[in-house]
């Protein structure tokens, strides 16, 4: 018995650090489709806000109470690469200097807030809230694909890395984290994903229809 919990151990350690190291590009083929579409049309703002504010809370929580960093080091490399698409929108969009600078003055306060104030009694509340910012944040971007019949620049490799992240999070929870709330946010988590990673691959066509159209005029006439 004590050697099977050793190989899961090992095993859970693995999957860890690969899903760590698998996490670190995972966002650069949605930045790269950004950058070369010149346009963030089909990114849904509300989506990458709320992911940015889960991942944060959820790093605050793995902070706050010593989890292990092979059990949630990801959300680390994700939380960069989410500010950077940010950094995108606001570029392509066109959002004025205020504008950005007052959402990253309450985005820093509000961190600093949490993870200086909050009692430790009330450390358990957030993984629920970051679990419904999670959801609230993925279901705009399923509605916006189910809307405009395209995935814009959303990447089928980048999803398909968030779906096996996920469904590795699962092992690794079960071995090295006895917590169920944050099991139970994973697997919600991981159903999510799958759907997204559902309508990059039906609605290819539409998508590199859409892909066409948004290059510049200049490539075209190449």
């Amino acid at each position: 018995m004590g050697d099977e919990q050793g190989l899961a151990l090992l095993v859970s350690k693995v999957l860890g650090t690969a899903v760590i190291a698998g996490s670190l590009t995972v966002k650069l083929p949605i930045i790269r489709n950004c950058i070369v579409m010149k346009k963030t049309e089909g990114l849904s703002v509300g989506s990458l806000y709320t992911e940015i504010v889960a991942c944060t809370i959820s790093s605050l929580y793995s902070i706050l109470t010593f989890m292990p960093l092979s059990s949630w080091g990801e959300l680390l490399s994700v939380l960069a690469q989410n500010f950077i698409l940010a950094g995108c929108i606001w570029y392509y969009n066109q959002y004025s200097l205020a504008k950005c600078a007052g959402t990253t003055l309450v985005f820093v306060l509000s961190t600093f807030t949490l993870y200086a104030y909050l009692p430790e009694s009330a450390y358990f509340s957030l993984p629920l809230v970051s679990m419904f910012i999670g959801w609230s944040g993925v279901l705009p971007q399923i509605y916006s694909n189910h809307i405009n019949q395209h995935t814009g620049p959303l990447s089928i490799i980048t999803q398909s890395l968030n779906v096996a992240g996920s469904l590795a999070r699962i092992f690794t929870t079960l071995t090295e984290v006895d917590d169920n709330v944050i099991l139970f946010s994973i697997a919600c988590s991981t159903v999510l994903q799958t759907v997204l990673l559902v309508q990059i691959i039906t609605l290819r066509e539409n998508t590199a229809r859409f892909a066409k159209m948004s290059e510049p005029e200049s490539k075209k006439v190449d």
